[in-house]
């Protein structure tokens, strides 16, 4: 292929396409920082392994990793011998495992017919690093049309093997960028199907794709991925070598087509901070889960092509097709090792938030039993921990005997103050009631009637607010978000003086923190309707509402008046943390805020998800957050670099009509300051901290325009709309409109770690007297 691209590791949503996408900086650069271009991965056993385009020692160089993050390249020819129909510059290989077991190699090599154009071949082997024995019987070869390149093999959900491939109109020598500037030559996408050895041919290849104007001269370096019954076409545009060459995909609900093209591209040059350079050569392994594509090392120069990788998640179906790159932590080796991958007895779906991995707690109430009482979530199940506590659920975990009463009240307080080595050990034994071949099957999994008594559908339940909440303090510790804010409001993109030295906050109001799902009627405050001629005020319902994308952490120890929470002790005085909403009147806080900062432009809802997730759930996703340059002082120092967690943030919004639209991507890993940090500045003058105070983050903005974390930032403060799914747009939040926050660590293969949803629906402002 020369040049493929995938590029989902930058996701911004376009305010100008009809298909959202997202675009955000990348965790990590390269993970083989030698030329290994148009990487092509698969994963068998314990083992990674990549293959690339000749680097002229090896025809098919070789990469392995144990981790998807470490790779070493081996040195390795997995295509020793070239056909005899080729003279060499091998290119693009893909491997595909049949069901036998045995390995076929798909790849594009020169031509002895006419050495400026190539063709598509074949190779076998019985192991996957190869030698692979090439067939002298060549593949796909329509020399007519330009030959052949970047082949893509394709496992169907019912067995079925086909090849994608790009037909080289370009290589014909139009002239002009990459042989076809005029663009007077086709270069469609091909779909092949397959005999059952992966090399025999079954019928004539269709076309499925062609390039279109917005494409430049070519289109190329397909890759097709089926996720949830949508059929996703990755593929690149413009020539290879130039600055303009990006990436997109297509959808369709069937193998053979139609497949429509998103509106705008996936990602292009300059993106992490002017780091990518020509992104390309991609493949996206079975069920979307993981990346790897190479980046120019420097830009306008394709001699060194790097191999990057990334974890992607493909959702929405053929409504509203997403695509997410999922980044890994600098801390992945660890992740991999932590991360519970085992299976449960009970069905969990692939996708849910709440993997045995996870484990949240929560309140709940049924129908059958409305006094609400502590639950955990288990992928589409509630386990009903006060029905489970009163039948001998924790037979097998006598330290938690004495303190069975926790699982009764109607919030977390009580299980929350007993201290994180007590959360860990329940978390531990709940995961191996429910682990497959687990050490306890008698508790639940052969216990039919406890089963009956304390699993619920989580559809079927009523979730409450978790804690009683003493206070509220919010934050302000997204420095993206902060710099925006001033920008936009002030024209200056200049922080506070103090910001760097501490986490700003303020006190919030704890009456109006409600759970997800719980309607946020407009509120009324004064208003400066024309801020050029200045007051007088009206007192009207907020015309600038807005959300905000925050966390928000739940403080598991009390502390005495005048004693501070050193800085060794604050992470372990955190219970866990979920997604939360400071819906904000922006317009109300404009003119009231002043000299005391916001009041009832904030008072009057704040959402947070029904589910917490315990810290040592999201242990194996620490990171390191926004680099401070400003050393912080003794008192708030951590020993730990890594702080914050890498989780992916994302932000729907679904109007009356109820075409929903995901409107933002974010990171958890962009804030300045951690949680353990803010409790430690929250209590070093000596305020007594207590059980069940929440701890907001501030709003999590990434550092591009399109990853922010409120309407202010995503419509630059009301001048630019935000496009949604049927023609609709919005500056700031109407009536009907509903918000749905939701993040996510891990992937499908290890388990997610989510939050579900954090919603909340805008209904009219009550009518005043």
């Amino acid at each position: 292929m020369l040049f493929q691209t995938l590029l989902l590791f930058l996701f911004m949503t376009s305010l100008s396409s009809q298909i959202p996408f997202a675009k955000r900086a990348f965790s990590n650069g390269p993970v083989i920082t030698d030329n290994f271009p148009d990487p092509a991965f698969i994963h068998v056993g314990d083992t990674y392994y990549a293959f690339a385009t000749t680097n002229g020692a090896q025809n098919i160089p070789v990469a392995t990793s144990p981790d998807f993050n470490t790779w070493t390249v081996t040195g390795q020819d997995a295509l020793p011998t070239i056909p005899s129909w080729s003279n060499g510059a091998t290119w693009a290989p893909d491997v595909l495992q049949l069901a036998d077991g045995s390995f076929v190699m798909y790849f594009a090599a020169a031509s002895n017919s006419d050495t400026t154009k190539h063709c598509v071949g074949t190779a076998t082997s019985s192991t996957v690093g190869g030698p692979y024995t090439a067939s002298d019987t060549v593949f796909a070869c329509p020399l007519s049309q330009g030959g052949a390149i970047d082949p893509a093999g394709f496992t169907d959900s019912d067995g079925t093997l086909y090849v994608v491939y790009k037909i080289d109109g370009n290589s014909l020598g139009g002239g002009g960028i990459c042989g076809n500037g005029d663009e007077q030559y086709s270069t469609p996408i091909m779909l092949q199907k397959l005999d059952s050895d992966g090399v025999t041919a079954i019928g004539d290849p269709s076309q499925i794709l062609d390039r279109g104007s917005a494409d430049g001269p070519l289109i190329e370096a397909p890759d097709l991925v089926l996720v949830d019954g949508t059929y996703y076409l990755f593929f690149s545009s413009n020539c290879y070598n130039g600055p303009e060459y990006d990436t997109s995909y297509a959808t369709a609900s069937a193998v053979g087509g139609p497949y429509t093209k998103a509106a705008s591209p996936l990602l292009v040059s300059g993106g992490d901070g002017g780091a990518l350079n020509s992104p390309g050569g991609a493949t996206v392994g079975p069920g979307g889960a993981h990346m790897v594509f190479h980046s120019d090392s420097t830009a306008g120069d394709a001699s060194l092509r790097q191999m990057w990788t990334a974890g992607v998640k493909l959702s929405g179906g053929l409504t509203s097709p997403t695509v997410i790159v999922i980044s890994k932590s600098q801390s992945g080796d660890r992740r991999v090792a932590e991360v519970m991958a085992t299976k449960s007895w009970l069905p969990i779906p692939p996708d849910s938030h709440f993997s045995l991995a996870n484990i949240p707690f929560g309140i709940i109430s049924t129908a059958h039993a409305s006094t609400p009482r502590v639950a955990i979530a288990i992928g589409d199940h509630v386990l009903d921990l006060a029905a489970f506590s009163s039948n001998e659920g924790f037979a097998l975990l006598p330290s938690i005997h004495p303190h069975l009463c926790v699982f009764f009240p109607p919030y977390l307080n009580d299980f929350a103050a007993l201290g994180r080595p007590v959360h860990r050990e329940v978390r531990k034994y709940l995961q191996n009631v429910f682990t497959a071949n687990g050490p306890y099957p008698k508790i639940l999994q052969d216990n039919e009637s406890l089963q009956r008594l304390c699993l619920h559908p989580i559809k079927d339940v009523e979730s409450h607010i978790p804690f009683r909440i003493g206070d509220y303090t919010d934050f302000y510790v997204g420095k993206h978000h902060a710099y925006n804010c001033g920008v936009i409001l002030r024209g200056v993109g200049r922080l506070q003086p103090n910001y760097m030295h501490l986490p700003v906050g303020y006190h919030g109001r704890a009456s109006s923190v409600v759970v997800s799902g719980t309607p946020i009627h407009r509120p009324w405050g004064q208003i400066l309707e024309n801020p050029a001629k200045g007051p007088p005020p009206i007192h009207a319902p907020c015309r600038l509402l807005d959300f905000e994308l925050e966390l928000g952490a739940f403080v598991c120890h009390s502390n005495a008046m005048g004693e501070p929470v050193p800085i060794e002790k604050t992470e372990d005085s955190i219970f866990g943390l979920v997604l939360m909403n400071d819906w904000s009147a922006r317009d109300v806080q404009s003119w009231e805020m002043a000299p005391l900062g916001p009041f009832n432009s904030k008072n009057f809802g704040t959402s947070i998800s029904a589910w917490v997730l315990l810290t040592d759930a999201l242990e194996p996703f620490k990171a390191k957050g926004i680099e401070n340059e400003t050393e912080v002082m003794p008192y708030m120092r951590e020993k730990r670099k890594e702080n914050v967690y890498d989780m992916n943030l994302e932000v729907s919004l679904t109007p009356q009509s109820g075409t929903s639209t995901t409107i933002t991507y974010s990171n958890a890993k962009n804030l300045l300051f951690s949680f353990p940090q803010m409790l430690a500045h929250h209590s070093v003058g000596g305020c007594p901290m207590q059980v069940g105070d929440l701890l907001g983050s501030g709003t999590i903005s990434g550092p591009e325009q399109n990853m922010a974390g409120s309407m202010l930032e995503l419509s630059s403060g009301g001048k630019s709309k935000v496009q949604l799914h049927g023609g609709e747009e919005r500056t700031f939040l109407e009536d009907g409109d509903t918000v749905a926050l939701t993040g996510w660590a891990g992937d499908t293969g290890e388990g997610l770690v989510g939050f579900g949803e954090c919603v909340g629906r805008i209904e009219p402002a009550v009518k005043l007297q």
